[in-house]
């Protein structure tokens, strides 16, 4: 095996794991979905278990923790609102580099000697199509 195919397994692999993390990310994520606010079953819920819960689901998809003042609803809502975008943007840009970092991985390795051999073979196909 020469060392371009050792390099196209080593990223196929390397692919391969990061959507298998990603996958048990989700299912952990899933798992641990919130059941109840504080014990309480919907139409009993309040307004801080509705505002607990959605925080939480962010904290828990965007991997942030959510200060305390919020979860109580004593913090300021602007505050809540630029700590929600924060999260969500910065989960966002994290995702988007993931995926140009795979779409680079992805794209053929053309090693020295594979450009050499497709010069000759280009070569030969010119003097085939005289």
């Amino acid at each position: 095996m020469s060392n371009g195919d050792l390099r196209l397994l080593a990223v196929d692999d390397q692919k391969f794991t990061k959507l298998r993390q990603r996958y048990i990310e989700d299912r952990k994520r899933r798992a641990g979905a919130y059941t109840a606010a504080n014990g309480r079953e919907f139409p009993f819920t309040t307004e801080k278990d509705v505002l607990g819960t959605v925080l939480e689901a962010i904290s828990r998809v965007c991997d942030v923790a959510v200060p305390d003042c919020f979860v109580d609803g004593t913090g300021d809502p602007r505050m809540a609102y630029m700590f929600v975008v924060d999260a969500l943007v910065n989960f966002g840009d994290s995702r988007q580099e993931e995926g140009r970092v795979l779409a680079v991985n992805a794209q053929p390795v053309l090693t020295r000697e594979m450009r050499y051999q497709m010069q000759a073979l280009h070569s030969q196909l010119g003097f085939l199509l005289r």
